[in-house]
C-alpha cells in the first residue's frame, strides 16, 4: 500500500511538471490555435497559406521556418474532429505521400481523407509540434509498478 502511495505521488508530480511545461510553451506561442491531442500538442499557423500544389506547399511551410511543416494525416483528422479552428473546407494537403506523385488530403466539410495528385491545388495550413510525449503518463506509471 505504501508503494502505491509513493507511485501515485510520483505520477502527480509528473503531471504537475507536464502542466507547467505546457503552460510555459503556450505563453511563448504567438498564434493562438493550439491543439492538445493525447499524444502531442501542436500549433496551427494562424493563416491559410492558400491553394497550391503539394510541392509548393512543402516549400511554403519550410519558408515559414521555426519547425513549420505540412500536417500529418492524424493531425488533420484531429483538426477536423475538433473543428476548433477555421480551416478551409475543400481540402488541405497532408505531409504523407503515397508513391512519388500522390499525397493525402483532408476534406474539412465531410471529414474524409483521399489521395490526390501532387500537382492538384489544395489549401495549405502549416503546423509545428510543440510537445510530443514519447510515452503516455499512464505508460510511465504502469512501468513503475
Amino acid at each position: 500500500m505504501n508503494n502505491y502511495k509513493e507511485r501515485m505521488k510520483t505520477l502527480e508530480g509528473l503531471e504537475a511538471q507536464l502542466a507547467l511545461l505546457r503552460a510555459e510553451l503556450e505563453d511563448d506561442m504567438k498564434e493562438p490555435i493550439i491543439y492538445k491531442h493525447p499524444a502531442m500538442t501542436f500549433q496551427v499557423h494562424s493563416t491559410n497559406l492558400g491553394e497550391m500544389t503539394w510541392y509548393e506547399a512543402e516549400k511554403a511551410c519550410a519558408k515559414l521556418g521555426d519547425g513549420w511543416r505540412l500536417p500529418t494525416r492524424a493531425e488533420l483528422l484531429f483538426m477536423y474532429e475538433t473543428q476548433s479552428a477555421a480551416i478551409a473546407g475543400r481540402g488541405n494537403w497532408c505531409s504523407i505521400e503515397l508513391v512519388s506523385n500522390y499525397a493525402w488530403t483532408q476534406n474539412m466539410f465531410y471529414g474524409h481523407q483521399s489521395l490526390n495528385k501532387k500537382t492538384d491545388l489544395y489549401n495549405v495550413r502549416a503546423v509545428r509540434t510543440i510537445y510530443k510525449l514519447k510515452r503516455s503518463v499512464k505508460d510511465i506509471f504502469e512501468s513503475n509498478l
